[in-house]
């Protein structure tokens, strides 16, 4: 897989394959040419920090009340065969922890 992404300040450049990549890529500190601010501008910090508890009812309460939260999640091997619809773990050893951004919830083909 070959992924190249140059999206705002942040240049990420991955080998390969998932695996030599995560394990030997390099965070790049500095913006690709012609982006309007210098990387050390570019960086958002947060003030403050809280943390919701870790049920169902908890996390649907605080998407409707504040909207999207950041989450972590545990990324297995069969993910990288993901396409599309609610991701569930099948099989694979866990490869790695991974942040995202959680606007939602519900079902996809019955998959909650």
């Amino acid at each position: 897989m070959y992924q190249k992404t140059t999206n705002g300040c942040h240049r990420v450049t991955h080998g390969e394959t998932f695996d030599q990549s995560f394990h030997s890529s390099k965070c790049i500190k500095e913006c690709q040419v012609g982006y309007e601010k210098s990387y050390k501008y570019d960086k958002f910090y947060g003030k403050t920090s809280y943390s919701v508890a870790k049920n169902a009812e908890d996390i649907q309460k605080e998407l409707m009340t504040h909207g999207p939260i950041q989450v972590s999640v545990e990324i297995y091997e069969d993910f990288f065969y993901y396409k599309y619809g609610i991701y569930f773990h099948q099989g694979g050893k866990l490869k790695m922890g991974h942040s995202v951004k959680l606007s939602g919830w519900g079902e996809d083909n019955g998959i909650p």
